[in-house]
């Protein structure tokens, strides 16, 4: 079972959000056709991303200009689980 995290700055939970990379489509010779190239795609792979609930700027890493060292241990355990139970697939 994850717990839940709370932001080091203001006590807001840590949400995370499912990133995918844009498709881009073209028109040719009267059809609509997906680009294959990935170079073009923006953004990479998809990936997780973690931020306060209450301000995306918060730095949730670290408390008192130190580095959290739990955290990337936490980011892990919930990479884990996401893709293990299917969350993405959805």
């Amino acid at each position: 079972m994850i717990e839940s995290r709370d932001c080091p700055i203001c006590g807001g939970e840590i949400m995370f959000k499912y990133v995918r990379p844009d498709f881009v489509f073209y028109i040719s010779e009267g059809k609509i056709d997906r680009d294959t190239n990935p170079d073009l795609w923006e953004g990479k792979d998809p990936y997780l991303k973690f931020r306060c609930v209450n301000d995306e700027l918060h730095d949730i890493e670290t408390q008192e200009g130190r580095p959290i060292d739990s955290f990337s241990n936490w980011t892990e355990d919930v990479t884990k689980e996401f893709y293990e139970k299917g969350h993405h697939d959805v």
